[in-house]
């Protein structure tokens, strides 16, 4: 099983790693449940990431006086990247002269 993200392989699951897999997982479903369980890494990654956000931007935003502030996490998240003071990692990198 061959997983791929745009078109570049990431992993390749031989068959004996299906097998140790399935040790504790129905071989019937293997593939299934190896798709669901990367993408639950990378949602759980993305929520996660989310409620940093928010725990730290939604007090600054409400100081700077902001009286609404979206429910859509993906709203906000765009309000947030579009604030001048936001730097993502490699900007935060970048600035503190690691590389």
């Amino acid at each position: 099983m061959k997983i791929l993200v745009d078109g570049i392989e990431l992993l390749d699951i031989n068959e004996t790693q299906k097998k140790i897999i399935a040790d504790d997982v129905n071989i019937d479903i293997i593939e299934d449940d190896i798709k669901r369980r990367l993408k639950w890494v990378i949602q759980h990654k993305c929520d996660f990431n989310m409620e940093r956000l928010k725990k730290y931007w939604i007090p600054k935003l409400e100081k700077e006086g902001i009286k609404s502030i979206p429910t859509n996490n993906e709203e906000l998240a765009e309000i947030i990247f579009a604030h001048k003071d936001y730097k993502g990692a490699k900007s935060k990198i970048l600035e503190s002269g690691i590389i």
